[in-house]
């Protein structure tokens, strides 16, 4: 499959997985979920880091003026807790999506109550992963500072080895090395349409900060209000968030079933990753009938 083929595939799905968000809203509820907690263990992490430097400071265990090893210590435990508790939450509430597109993929109504419980179960796998990931974020920090090509290049490696680390968890719930060796293998399959699949989700991103911006920026022209510019700066992060959150894991779901699977759902009747992307005129096999023919007018 050629280059462009790959291109226009991945297009095309990004189009497709926001039609699956239009008719499904309830799939936008996991990242929000997940923004909210993140926000909530970010304030607690920085507030219990800053709190044991002050105890440390106070009773003369650490000496902020020199530098001192407990000091170091402290901020790289800091580092992987941080990194530990986010990507557990992120990939919790991941986890939950990508079983909630898959109920939308097979014509049932998504449960968030039901997607959570099944995300639940996966919480061992979850925490393996989630400690693997914050070990080689701390390692990537450290040896970025000093070989910065090196930990360029390993972690672009390690982004393309693990882009399909969600749908692997929830879908198979395998030991650690099989969740490297399924989603490796799964991004080979489907490596241009993973890539452009995000480019396309980037792109509409980047639309949304556009829009917002140039609407703050009218605002602080016309009204001098730095409160109401701040109001419409977090709202366009927010909507941004949501939206790429949203989409692409849908994306990554779909993707990860047509490799596991050899077939994409229904939704994206038409498309096939094997081959020329073609969109034919054939009766769509899912909910989203208007929405399949009014793509391919």
């Amino acid at each position: 499959m050629g280059l462009l083929s790959r291109v226009r595939t991945g297009f095309t799905l990004t189009r497709r997985s926001f039609s699956v968000t239009r008719h499904n809203p309830t799939l936008a509820v996991y990242p929000l979920l997940m923004l909210i907690t993140v926000a909530v263990a970010t304030a607690a992490l920085f507030y219990a880091l800053v709190a044991s430097l002050g105890f440390g400071v106070e009773h003369g265990i650490v000496n902020l003026d020199q530098s001192d090893r407990l000091v170091n210590a402290l901020l790289i435990a800091g580092l992987f807790m941080f990194y530990l508790v986010l990507t557990f939450i992120s990939t919790f509430f991941s986890t939950a999506l990508v079983h909630a597109s898959h109920d939308a993929f097979a014509g049932r109504q998504p449960d968030t109550y039901r997607s959570l419980i099944l995300a639940k179960e996966s919480v061992g796998s979850i925490f393996v992963w989630s400690v693997v990931s914050a070990t080689i974020g701390v390692v990537l920090q450290l040896v970025g500072r000093r070989i910065q090509i090196t930990s360029l290049l390993f972690s672009m490696a390690w982004a393309a080895m693990t882009f399909f680390i969600v749908p692997v968890i929830a879908l198979e719930q395998p030991s650690i090395r099989g969740m490297l060796t399924r989603s490796g293998a799964a991004f080979k399959d489907a490596w241009g349409e993973s890539a452009v699949g995000a480019t396309g989700i980037g792109m509409v991103q980047g639309v949304i900060v556009l829009i917002g911006g140039l609407v703050a920026v009218s605002v602080s022209v016309t009204t001098g209000n730095s409160q109401l510019v701040l109001t419409i700066g977090a709202i366009t992060m927010i909507m941004m968030l949501l939206l790429g959150s949203t989409v692409g894991g849908i994306v990554k779901t779909a993707l990860y079933l047509h490799a596991n699977e050899g077939e994409l759902p229904g939704e994206f009747a038409g498309i096939n990753p094997d081959e020329l992307v073609t969109e034919t005129n054939q009766s769509p096999t899912s909910n989203f009938e208007t929405d399949l023919k009014s793509d391919q007018l």
